[in-house]
């Protein structure tokens, strides 16, 4: 904690170059080592019969390699727009744990709101050409979890700055969030399962399962963490009830 403490306030108080520089490294090491990791381990891990593909089609000619690209394009959006968060935090660590919880709980529901809602506009007629580039992985990878167009990717990284604008939140828990978030992604698009039909496994399962049918089918399961809003509007795919 105090070493990342120590980087936040380096970085808070850097130039603005260096501050861009620091935070495109972050960002895409974070997504490259991630994804290179899930992808090994998904090979592995399948290839001895402990988890299975969820789609097996095969994949089209240089995906991974289109996908790395489109991603590493989107990291450095994010690095930009990550700039944005200084002008605005409060604080760079909540004062009590009541504060963490209600800024945790606050920004996942604002998130899961937002992403429901510019996933749905994005699929439609004047949107769907931008992304268009995010669905050209119709079997998903590590790596598809930020091939996305530019404003896409924009529209991604200028979360975090937007709540922060609306409500109180310290850099410290925005970094976290962020971080997660993308971990959370990368598997999402793993195209993985794993083997079991216990509770625990299920759980696990249902993000990937529903991610996996939303680039197969296009117009269901636009939910990020849980089904909530898709439950509401009515878009969930079936196998959700």
């Amino acid at each position: 904690m105090a070493l990342i403490d120590t980087l936040l306030n380096y970085w808070l108080a850097a130039p603005w170059p260096i501050a861009l520089a620091i935070a495109f490294i972050a960002n895409t090491s974070a997504y490259l080592l991630s994804a290179y990791a899930i992808d090994q381990l998904s090979a592995a891990l399948t290839a001895r019969g402990l988890i299975e593909w969820l789609d097996n089609c095969a994949l089209k000619p240089r995906q991974k390699q289109q996908e790395m690209k489109h991603g590493i394009v989107a990291c450095a959006i994010f690095a930009t727009l990550s700039l944005l968060t200084r002008e605005v935090y409060t604080s760079v660590w909540p004062n009590s744990l009541t504060e963490l919880i209600l800024q945790v709980i606050t920004f996942v529901i604002f998130y899961e709101t937002y992403s429901y809602f510019i996933h749905r506009l994005l699929h439609t007629k004047r949107l769907i050409k931008i992304h268009a580039v995010h669905h050209r992985s119709v079997r998903t990878t590590p790596w598809s979890a930020y091939s996305v167009h530019p404003i896409e990717a924009a529209l991604i990284g200028i979360t975090a700055p937007l709540f922060m604008y609306l409500l109180p939140m310290s850099i410290g828990v925005a970094f976290v969030l962020h971080f997660s978030g993308m971990m959370f992604t990368i598997f999402l698009h793993g195209n993985i399962s794993l083997r079991g039909v216990n509770r625990p496994i299920k759980l696990v399962n249902n993000a990937p399962l529903d991610h996996s049918k939303h680039h197969q089918l296009g117009n269901k399961n636009f939910g990020f963490v849980n089904a909530l809003w898709d439950n509401l509007m009515q878009t969930n795919y079936p196998h959700r009830k």
